[in-house]
């Protein structure tokens, strides 16, 4: 699908890329957030989880063996088994945000960091 063919062009870039997950992001956007190199969550609000298995929907086995190289087989096993949604401390803690901030910041503080990023030669 075409969300594979750019999940893997992420995936595959030398250039790092961050995603800033600013409310919610379920589903497939959990997969876009975790396509990332860096992931900063917003620390007010907003949740992070695979809802596939409330939704009766499978999850792709290509996406199970990224989701377990991304997060370790049992975190991995949590989010795609049980359908835990994660708030941003627990994401954090989890390797699932790689940065938290507050509402108020986190655009300005993923900006900054882009900046720093683009700063290098890479």
């Amino acid at each position: 699908s075409g969300l594979n063919r750019f999940l893997l062009r992420m995936l595959k870039s030398r250039i790092p890329t961050i995603g800033c997950v600013n409310g919610h992001a379920f589903a497939g956007g959990w997969f876009l957030a975790m396509a990332h190199h860096y992931r900063i969550m917003n620390a007010d609000r907003g949740w992070i989880c695979l809802n596939e298995i409330d939704l009766n929907v499978p999850i792709p086995k290509a996406f199970n063996a990224f989701g377990v190289q991304k997060l370790g087989e049992h975190n991995y096993w949590e989010a795609s088994c049980i359908g835990y949604r994660y708030a941003a401390q627990e994401a954090f803690q989890k390797g699932i945000a790689t940065q938290i901030y507050p509402d108020k910041d986190v655009l300005t503080m993923t900006e900054d960091f882009a900046d720093s990023l683009s700063a290098k030669n890479l």
